[in-house]
C-alpha cells in the first residue's frame, strides 16, 4: 500500500468537517499532534508526503473505508438531536452500507465471544411504557377532576344567577311598592286638601249659621217687643183697672203664646245645631290631625322603602361583583384546563419521542449486536445505562413539575379558602353586630311599649275617674233642674195667689224681694260660672289626655312599623344565613373530598418517591461500583498508556534510527541505485507508524469518554438528591396547610352552630313581634271601621243641619211677614233695641279682644308645656290642676250656703202667702210700668260694669300668673301651678264672654215676654231673670267634688244705688 495514499485517507477522515466522532467530541487534535511529532522527528517534508499521492495505486475512498473498517467504533456516525425542551434526544443513525464489507477480518470477534444482553433493555422499555401509561391515566384523572371542578363552579354560578334574579325581582317589587306609596301619598294629599276645603267651608257655613241665628234672634226680639207694645197701647187706656190677662182675647193670647213657644223651640234647635256644628268642626279638626299623622307615617314608610331599595341595590352590586369574581375564577379554571390540555399534548409528543427513541434504541441495539469488541460492548452498555439514568432524571423532572403544579394548585385553593374564610368571618361579625343592634332595638321597643302601656293605663284610669265625675255632675244637674222646676212652680203659685187675692204689695217689699232674688240669682249665676269653668278645664284636660293617647298611638304605630322593617331585615338575614350555611356545607364536603383525594395522591406520590429513591440509590451504588471499575480500568489504561508512551518513544527512537538508517540506505541506494527495496522498507515503516497512531487515538478517546460519563453520573445524582429534598419540604408544607385548613373548617362549623342558635332566638323574637303586629293590625281595622261609621254619621248630621236651616229660613220668612203688621207699635222700642245692639257690638268687640288674648295665653301655655316636658323631674299636670281647681271649693261651707238660701226662699214664700194685697193689679202695673225700662237699664249697666271690671282683674291676674310661670318659676311645681292658673284665667275669660252674649240676648228677650205673660212689674222682670239664671245653670255642668253644690257669695246693690237709679229715672222722665 502506498504511504501517500494512506496519509491522504487519514487526512480525509480527520478533516474539520468530520472532526467529531459519534459522541460529539473533537478528534482533530490527534493528527495535528501526530503531524507536529512527525515534523519534529522526521526530516521528510510535506511535499514529499504529498508527492506520494501521484504514485499511489489506491483510491482515497477505499483507504478511508479501510480506515473506518479498522476502527469500527468510528464507522457508524450517530447524531443526538436535542430539539425538545426536556432534553429528550432523538438518535439518528448513519449506517453506511459498505461498512461490513470493508471491515477487516482480523478485527472480527471469535465465535464464542459474549453478546450484549437485550432483555434488560426490553424490560426497561416495558417499564418506561408502563410509566407513560400510568402518567397518561393520571393526566386523564386530573382532567376529569378539573372538569368536575368546572361543573361545580358552573353550578355555583347558576345559583348566583338565580340569587341575582331573585334580588332583581325584589327590587322590582320594592319599586312597585314605592310607586304605590307615592300614589297613596298623592291621594292622602288630595284628601288633605279636600278636608281643608271642607273645613273652610264648614267654618264659613258655621259663621253664616251664627249670623243667621243672631239675625233670627234679633228679628224675634223685634217682633216680641212690637207685639208687646201693641198689646200694651191697645189695652191699657180702655181697661185701667182690669188685668192684662183678662182684657186680651183668648184666641189672640193663645196664638202669641204658641208663636213664642215655637220661636223658643226653634232657637233651642238652632243652638243645638250650632253646638253640633262646632262639635263636628272639632271632630273634623281631630280627623285632619289624624290624616296629617297618617301622611307623616306614610312618608316615613316611603323613606324606609327607599332605604330598603338602596340596601337591595347595594346587595345587588355585591352579588354582581361576586358574579364577576366567579366569572374570573371560571376563566382562570378554563385557562388552567387549556394549560392542562397543552401539557397533555406535550406529554403525548414526549411519549411519541420516547417511542421514537425506543425505536432508535432498538435499531442501535441491533447495530450494537454486530460489534464484537469487548470495549465497544462495554461502551454500548454504559451508554444505555446513561440513557436510562437520563430517562429517570427526566421522569423525576416531570414528576417534580407535576408536584410543583399540584402544589401551586393547592396553594391557590388554600388562598381561595383563606379568602372565603375571611369573608365569612367578616360577614359573621357584621351579622353579629346587626343581631346585637336588633336586640337592642327590640329591648328598647319593649321598654317603650311597657311605658306606653303604663301611660295608657294611667290615662284610662283618669278617663274612668272623669266619667265617674261626669256621672256625679249629671246627677247634680238633674237635682238642680228638679229644684228649679220646683221653684218655678212655687213662683207660679205665688203669682197666681197674688193675682187671685188682688193684694197690693208695696214698693219696698217688692224691692226687698228683688234684692233677695238678685242675691240668689247672682249666687246661682256665679256658681254656674264656676261649674262651667271647671267643666271647661276638665274638657281641656280630657282633650289633652286624648291628644297624648293619639300621640302615643302614633308612636306605637311607628314603632310597630320599625319592628316590621326589622322583622323583614331579620328574615332576609336568616335566609342569607341558611344560604351561606348550605354553601359552607357544600364547600366543606368539597374540601373534605379534595383532602381525601389529595391524601391518596400524596400517599401514591410518597410511595413512588420511595421507590424512585430506592431505585436511585441502587443505581447510585451500581454507578459507584462501575466508577470503581472504571477507575481501576483507568489506572490500567494509564499504565498501558504509559507503556504505549514508552513504546512510542522507543518507536520514535526506532523511527529516528530508521530514518537515519534510511538516509544511510538512501545514500547507499543512490550509490547502489536500488530504489525499489528502499521504497518497500519506507512503506512498511509508515504502516507501522499509522497503526501506532490509531491505537493511541483510540485509547485517548476511550479515557475521555469514561471520564465524562463518570462526571455526568455524579452531577445527575446530586441533582436528584436536591430535588428529592425539595419535594420532601414541599410535602411537609402541604401537610401543615391541610392541618390548618382542617382547624379552620372546625372553627367555621362551631361558628355556624352558634349562628344557628342565634337564628333560632331571632325566630322566636320574630314570632312574638308578628303576634303583636297582628294584634295592632286588628286594632287598626277596628278603628278604621269606627272612623267609617263616624264619617257616615257626620254626613247624616250635615244633611239634617241643612234641612233645619232651610226650615228656619222658611219660618223666618213667615215671621218677617207677620212682623210687618207690628211695625207701627215698635217705634218706642227701637231706641232700646238700638242701645242693646250697640252694647252687643261692644260685647262682641270685647269678646274678640278676649279671644285674641286667650290665643296668646294658649300659645304661652303651650310653650310652657314644651319647656316643662323637656324636664325629667316633673309631676303630672292633672294633679296640679286638680289641686288648683279643688283648692277654692269648701264642701261644708257650700252646703251651708245652699241650705241657708233655700231656707230664705221658703220663708219668703210663706210670708208672701200669708200677707194680703189691697191694691189692684192695674195699679200695680201702672206703678211698675214707668219703671220697667229704668230697672232693666240699671240692672244691665251694673251687670255689665261688674263683669267688665271682673274681666280686667281676671286678665291682669292671668297675665301675672303667665309671666311668673314663664320667668319667675324656680321649680316644676310652681310652673305647673302657674300654668294651671293661666288655663283657669283663659277659661274664665271665655266663659265670661259667653255669659255676656247670653245675658245680652236674654235681656233683649225679657221685656216682650214678661209684658205679655206677667205684667210690667219689676218683680216679674227679676223673676224672669232668675229663670234665665236657672236656664243658664241647666245648660252648664257643675264640677264640685263628691257631689257637693258649689255656691259663691256676691255683692248686691244697696239702697243708695237704688236711690241713684231712681233719681236718674226721674231726670229722664222730666226730660221727656
Amino acid at each position: 500500500m502506498d504511504m501517500s495514499e494512506r496519509w491522504r485517507g487519514v487526512a480525509g477522515l480527520l478533516s474539520p468537517s468530520d472532526s467529531t466522532d459519534d459522541w460529539g467530541w473533537d478528534t482533530s487534535w490527534a493528527p495535528k499532534l501526530l503531524r507536529e511529532s512527525l515534523r519534529a522527528s522526521s526530516p521528510l517534508s510535506l511535499a514529499d508526503l504529498d508527492g506520494w499521492g501521484t504514485r499511489s495505486h489506491l483510491k482515497p475512498q477505499n483507504s478511508a473505508w479501510s480506515f473506518a473498517g479498522d476502527f469500527p467504533g468510528l464507522g457508524h456516525r450517530t447524531k443526538i438531536s436535542t430539539s425538545s425542551p426536556g432534553g429528550h434526544g432523538r438518535l439518528q443513525y448513519k449506517d453506511p452500507s459498505g461498512m461490513r464489507r470493508w471491515q477487516s477480518a482480523s478485527r472480527l470477534a471469535p465465535d464464542g465471544a459474549p453478546r450484549s444482553s437485550t432483555p434488560t433493555v426490553g424490560s426497561e422499555l416495558r417499564t418506561a411504557l408502563e410509566q407513560s401509561g400510568r402518567r397518561r391515566s393520571e393526566l386523564l384523572d386530573r382532567l376529569r377532576e378539573a372538569q368536575r371542578r368546572l361543573d361545580t363552579q358552573t353550578d355555583l354560578l347558576k345559583a348566583r344567577d338565580s340569587e341575582l334574579q331573585q334580588n332583581l325581582n325584589t327590587t322590582q317589587r320594592l319599586e312597585l311598592k314605592q310607586k304605590q306609596l307615592a300614589g297613596a301619598l298623592s291621594t292622602l294629599e288630595q284628601k288633605k286638601d279636600e278636608a281643608e276645603l271642607s273645613r273652610f267651608e264648614e267654618s264659613h257655613h258655621r259663621g253664616e249659621l251664627q249670623d243667621k241665628v243672631l239675625q233670627l234672634e234679633l228679628d224675634m226680639l223685634k217682633l216680641k217687643s212690637a207685639l208687646g207694645r201693641e198689646g200694651y197701647t191697645e189695652h191699657t187706656p180702655l181697661t185701667p183697672h182690669i188685668p192684662l190677662s183678662r182684657t186680651l182675647p183668648v184666641t189672640q193670647q193663645d196664638f202669641h203664646k204658641e208663636g213664642d213657644r215655637q220661636v223658643e223651640r226653634e232657637l233651642s234647635r238652632l243652638r243645638e245645631a250650632l253646638k253640633e256644628a262646632e262639635q263636628r268642626a272639632e271632630h273634623q279638626e281631630h280627623e285632619h290631625e289624624q290624616t296629617l299623622q297618617k301622611l307623616h307615617t306614610a312618608k316615613e314608610a316611603q323613606l324606609s322603602a327607599l332605604r330598603q331599595a338602596e340596601e337591595l341595590n347595594q346587595t345587588l352590586g355585591r352579588s354582581r361583583r361576586a358574579q364577576s369574581e366567579l366569572e374570573e375564577d371560571l376563566s382562570d379554571a378554563r385557562s388552567r384546563l387549556g394549560q392542562l390540555e397543552l401539557e397533555r399534548g406535550l406529554m403525548s409528543t414526549k411519549v411519541q419521542r420516547q417511542e421514537d427513541n425506543m425505536e432508535d434504541l432498538r435499531a442501535r441495539l441491533t447495530t450494537a449486536l454486530s460489534d464484537k469488541d469487548r470495549l465497544v460492548q462495554e461502551k454500548a452498555e454504559l451508554h444505555q445505562r446513561a440513557q436510562g439514568l437520563q430517562l429517570q432524571l427526566e421522569r423525576a423532572e416531570r414528576g417534580r413539575e407535576g408536584f410543583t403544579d399540584q402544589v401551586c394548585e393547592l396553594h391557590t385553593e388554600l388562598a381561595q379558602a383563606k379568602t372565603n374564610a375571611s369573608q365569612h368571618q367578616r360577614q359573621r361579625v357584621l351579622m353579629e353586630d346587626e343581631v346585637h343592634t336588633a336586640r337592642q332595638l327590640s329591648e328598647k321597643l319593649t321598654s317603650d311599649l311597657e311605658t306606653a302601656r303604663q301611660r295608657l293605663e294611667v290615662t284610662l284610669s283618669q278617663l274612668h275617674h272623669l266619667e265617674a265625675e261626669k256621672v256625679i255632675h249629671t246627677n247634680q244637674i238633674a237635682a238642680l233642674e228638679a229644684e228649679r222646676t220646683q221653684l218655678i212652680g212655687e213662683k207660679e203659685e205665688l203669682m197666681s195667689s197674688v193675682h187671685c187675692q188682688g193684694q197690693e204689695v208695696t214698693v219696698e217689699e217688692h224691692l226687698e224681694v228683688m234684692k233677695e232674688l238678685r242675691d240668689r240669682l247672682l249666687t246661682l249665676s256665679e256658681s254656674q260660672d264656676a261649674l262651667q269653668q271647671k267643666k271647661e278645664e276638665l274638657e281641656a284636660c280630657c282633650q289633652g289626655l286624648v291628644e297624648q293617647a293619639s300621640v302615643r298611638e302614633a308612636e306605637l304605630q311607628r314603632q310597630m312599623e320599625e319592628r316590621q322593617w326589622l322583622e323583614a331585615g331579620l328574615s332576609k338575614e336568616k335566609e342569607e344565613l341558611k344560604r351561606q350555611e348550605a354553601v359552607f356545607s357544600v364547600e366543606r364536603e368539597e374540601l373534605k373530598r379534595q383532602a381525601t383525594h389529595w391524601n391518596g395522591r400524596w400517599e401514591e406520590v410518597a410511595m413512588k418517591l420511595r421507590l424512585t429513591q430506592a431505585k436511585l440509590e441502587e443505581s447510585q451504588r451500581e454507578h459507584e461500583q462501575e466508577a470503581c471499575k472504571l477507575r481501576e480500568e483507568a489506572t490500567g489504561m494509564s499504565q498501558s498508556v504509559r507503556t504505549l508512551q514508552t513504546e512510542l518513544q522507543r518507536s520514535k527512537d526506532d523511527v529516528s534510527h530508521l530514518l537515519k538508517q534510511k538516509a544511510q540506505v538512501e545514500d547507499a541506494m543512490e550509490k547502489l541505485k536500488s530504489h525499489a527495496d528502499q521504497s518497500h522498507a519506507d512503506a512498511q515503516l509508515r504502516a507501522e507508524v499509522e497503526t501506532l497512531k490509531q491505537q493511541l487515538k483510540n485509547e485517548r478517546l476511550r479515557s475521555q469518554r469514561e471520564r465524562q460519563e463518570h462526571t455526568d453520573s455524579q452531577v445527575s445524582l446530586e441533582q436528584v438528591d436536591r430535588e428529592l429534598a425539595q419535594v420532601r419540604v414541599e410535602l411537609e408544607q402541604v401537610w401543615d396547610m391541610l392541618r390548618v385548613r382542617d382547624s379552620a373548617l372546625e372553627e367555621q362549623q362551631q361558628e355556624l352552630q352558634s349562628a344557628r342558635s342565634q337564628a333560632s332566638q331571632h325566630s322566636c323574637e320574630l314570632e312574638r313581634l308578628r303576634q303583636q303586629l297582628a294584634d295592632r293590625e286588628q286594632e287598626l281595622k277596628d278603628r278604621e271601621r269606627a272612623q267609617g261609621s263616624v264619617e257616615r254619621q257626620r254626613e247624616t248630621e250635615r244633611v239634617e243641619a241643612q234641612r233645619t236651616i232651610t226650615a228656619l229660613q222658611h219660618q223666618l220668612a213667615e215671621l218677617s211677614r207677620s212682623s210687618v203688621r207690628g211695625q207701627e207699635a215698635g217705634e218706642e222700642a227701637a231706641g232700646e233695641v238700638e242701645s242693646l245692639r250697640a252694647q252687643l257690638e261692644e260685647t262682641r268687640k270685647r269678646s274678640e279682644q278676649l279671644q285674641q288674648e286667650r290665643d296668646q295665653a294658649v300659645q304661652k301655655l303651650r310653650s310652657l308645656k314644651e319647656v316643662l316636658q323637656n324636664k325629667p323631674e316633673r309631676g303630672p299636670p292633672s294633679e296640679s290642676r286638680r289641686k288648683t281647681m279643688a283648692a277654692p271649693a269648701d264642701p261644708d261651707q257650700q252646703r251651708r250656703l245652699v241650705t241657708e238660701q233655700l231656707k230664705s226662699l221658703f220663708k219668703e214664700r210663706e210670708q208672701l202667702s200669708g200677707q194680703g194685697s189691697d191694691r189692684s193689679p192695674g195699679a200695680h202695673t201702672r206703678a211698675g210700668s214707668p219703671q220697667r225700662s229704668r230697672v232693666i237699664k240699671g240692672a244691665l249697666e251694673k251687670r255689665l260694669e261688674r263683669e267688665l271690671l271682673q274681666d280686667s282683674d281676671d286678665q291682669q291676674g292671668a297675665a301675672q300668673t303667665s309671666n311668673t310661670g314663664q320667668y319667675g318659676g324656680e321649680g316644676p311645681q310652681e310652673q305647673m301651678s302657674a300654668v294651671s292658673a293661666m288655663s283657669v284665667g283663659v277659661s274664665g275669660l271665655e266663659h265670661q264672654r259667653n255669659n255676656l252674649l247670653r245675658a245680652t240676648v236674654k235681656f233683649r228677650e225679657v221685656p216682650a215676654a214678661e209684658i205679655r205673660n206677667h205684667g210690667n212689674t219689676p218683680a216679674a222682670i227679676l223673676l224672669s231673670y232668675q229663670d234665665y239664671g236657672h236656664d243658664q245653670e241647666r245648660n252648664t255642668h257643675s264640677h264640685g267634688e263628691d257631689g257637693a253644690y258649689l255656691a259663691t257669695q256676691v255683692c248686691v246693690c244697696d239702697s243708695q244705688e237704688e236711690e241713684e237709679e231712681d233719681e236718674d229715672e226721674k231726670k229722664l222722665m222730666e226730660e221727656k
